[in-house]
Formats: structure tokens, sequence, C-alpha cells
């Protein structure tokens, strides 16, 4: 294992307020040269980022468009691709799968609306007041939906109502693996109910 060399800094010594006065103009010039540096290696990776990006976007575009046909055939022939009961299909190539999607809860949740829940369960004005009272010891709150419990079974039809939430619990999601390839493409089925 190689140790990596560090820079010993030797210190200018300086003997004059001459000399201090042409330091000061040294650390300038130098400062200039690193930022001159790093504006040309800057420059030249924005161009590498812009070219590679012009590349990437048809393969891209092609990669979405092969997916989304292949998510496609595998929905009209499902039942003939699947083995009964089996959500993955291997082939020499990779494989397809359907996996559940973890439950969510789909909100559009502003502080306006966090606001207005407080406000018809009569919890605005202690809120406020207790905010105050927090500013005051330099602290802050901050509410937020509590979506772990709102996805409980039996909450679901109370936070739909009296909330306005909606509860993803049926989505699944289709992937593609191909074979030598470490990640794969998920394509959402299914939306929210």
């Amino acid at each position: 294992m190689s140790k990596k060399k560090t820079n010993t800094v030797i210190e200018k010594t300086l003997y004059s307020t001459s000399e201090l006065e042409m330091a000061i103009g040294e650390v300038a010039d130098i400062q200039r040269d690193i930022a001159k540096l790093n504006d040309e290696a800057n420059a030249d990776i924005k161009k590498i980022t812009d070219e590679l990006a012009l590349k990437l976007e048809p393969l891209k575009t092609e990669l979405q468009s092969v997916s989304h046909g292949i998510k496609s055939y595998c929905d009209a022939n499902k039942e003939s691709l699947f083995e009964k009961d089996s959500k993955t299909k291997k082939f020499l190539t990779g494989e397809i799968s359907y996996r559940k999607l973890k439950d969510a809860v789909i909100t559009k949740m502003t502080q306006k609306a966090l606001e207005e829940i407080l406000e018809k369960n009569n919890l605005l004005s202690p809120y406020r007041n207790f905010v105050i009272k927090l500013a005051k010891i330099f602290l802050t709150v901050k509410i937020e939906l509590d979506k772990n419990n709102i996805l409980k079974q039996e909450n679901q039809e109370k936070a739909k109502t009296l909330i306005d939430v909606k509860i993803r619990d049926d989505a699944e999601g289709f992937y593609i693996k191909p074979t030598g390839v470490e990640t794969e493409i998920e394509i959402e089925v299914e939306n929210a109910a």
C-alpha cells in the first residue's frame, strides 16, 4: 500500500515592510492563477458534460422505447409468460418481474392546508402560541403528516376524509434486469387508488 505524499510547506521569510507588500501581491497573483486554472477546468468539464448529454439523449430515448415495449408485451401476455403465482420470468438475456410497490401516502399538502387542518380541529391558535414560546428559546417546530400512522389499515378511511389524502396500496412496479448489468429498470404499472 502506497502512502500519499504530502507537500512540506516551507515558510517564506520576510525581512521588511516592502517584502511584506510584495508577498501580499504575490498571494494575489497565485490566487488569480488558481482561479484561472479552476475556470479552465470547469469549462472543460462543462464541454465534456454537454457532449456526453448529446450522445446519451438518443440512447436514453431508445432505452425508454424498448423498455416500454417490453412492458407492453408483458402486460398483454402476462398469463402465458409467468407461471401460476410467479411474478418473475428468467431468460438467457435477463429477467423481468412485477413487484408490489411499497404503500405510500399521496398528497399535495402545503403549509396552508396543514394550518386549515389545525383550524378545523381548534388547534391553530394553541399551535401558534406554542411556536412563539419556542422561538423565545431558539427552538422551532415543524408539522407534517404522520404517514406511517395514515398507512395503518384502520386509519386510512378517516385520513382520506379528514385530510384529503390518497393511499397508494395496490401499485406494482415492472422491472427489467438484463444479465451482466447491475442496475434494473423500473416502470410503474398502477397509480394510486
